[in-house]
């Protein structure tokens, strides 16, 4: 992706997130939740 298409799409995303009102700090909780998510999980190599 060439990186007027990354701007375009961020943009975008951007412009979505603030008109919904979706935007969300990343908390220190939300980290750990996830963190905890992937404990122990072991990816393969292909």
């Amino acid at each position: 992706m060439t990186l007027q298409m990354m701007r375009l799409f961020l943009d975008f995303a951007i412009a979505e997130a603030l008109k919904n009102n979706t935007l969300r700090l990343y908390t220190t909780e939300m980290s750990e939740a996830a963190r905890k998510l992937i404990e122990g999980v072991e990816l393969e190599d292909e």
